[in-house]
């Protein structure tokens, strides 16, 4: 009996010792693999257009009707411009700063509109120009549904 379990622990051990042999051999073998794939840049591509500069860096297109009712705490603000990531108000005098976080809600401003409340990121703020840049954190799918139903709106209505 002592003889059958000697057996079984020897063949555990050599089991082990072998995939551990394997799994050292595999790790070479990626290691090798690489090596050989990372040596030499494989394509260059350059840039056809103009790099984007300043304001065109928009991961999103600005729009600017509808002006859009932003309250931050009690105080409400116009829009300047919007998009699917963000806004910016326009008369903004407060104690924000830049990279602040603030929850706000949005709207179209009408009497029977519906707020959307969002937390926000200062981008960019600017106290002589009395604007308040501010990048979406969370957005919800309601706000994002409601965005994207008013740029569709200014989109068709260029067309």
């Amino acid at each position: 009996m002592l003889q059958a379990m000697s057996d079984k622990s020897d063949q555990k051990s050599r089991l082990a010792q072998e995939l551990l042999e394997l799994l050292k051999g595999d790790l070479l073998a990626r290691s090798k693999a690489a090596s050989r794939e990372s040596s030499g840049p494989k394509r260059i591509v350059t840039p056809v257009d103009a790099i984007a500069t300043g304001h065109q860096k928009r991961d999103n297109k600005r729009f600017t009707v509808p002006m859009l009712r932003v309250n931050i705490g009690t105080a409400g603000y116009n829009t300047i411009d919007w998009s699917i990531g963000g806004l910016q108000i326009k008369d903004y005098v407060g104690v924000l700063k830049q990279y602040a976080r603030v929850k706000i809600a949005v709207s179209e401003g009408k009497a029977d509109s519906t707020y959307y409340a969002v937390e926000c990121r200062v981008a960019r703020m600017d106290p002589k120009q009395r604007t308040l840049s501010l990048q979406f954190q969370n957005t919800s799918r309601g706000l994002f549904d409601w965005l994207s139903g008013l740029q569709l709106m200014q989109t068709r209505k260029r067309g």
